[in-house]
């Protein structure tokens, strides 16, 4: 599976990233909301698990502008997004 994660805490990403590469997981990690846009616009992703509070773009208004950017395809797809927090 070809997982987007966005995250911008190092420790969480790296964490993540390790146990989802050990279980077969292609994981392309970013540190903020658009950075996440922008990824999810340029490849394809089977999820995405997203940070709720980020720098530059929050994992909120993230997903809103990938739900958007997905409703304005001619075939409009509906990856899952998985919300992430900690504190």
């Amino acid at each position: 599976m070809k997982i987007l994660l966005a995250d911008d805490m190092p420790m969480n990403v790296e964490l993540t990233v390790k146990l989802l590469t050990r279980r077969g997981h292609n994981v392309v990690a970013v540190e903020d909301g658009q950075q996440a846009v922008e990824q999810f616009k340029s490849e394809p992703f089977d999820v995405i698990l997203m940070d709720v509070q980020m720098p530059v773009v929050d994992g909120l208004q993230a997903t809103r502008m990938i739900r958007k950017h997905e409703a304005e395809q001619p075939t409009p797809s509906h990856i899952p997004i998985i919300a992430r927090t900690a504190n």
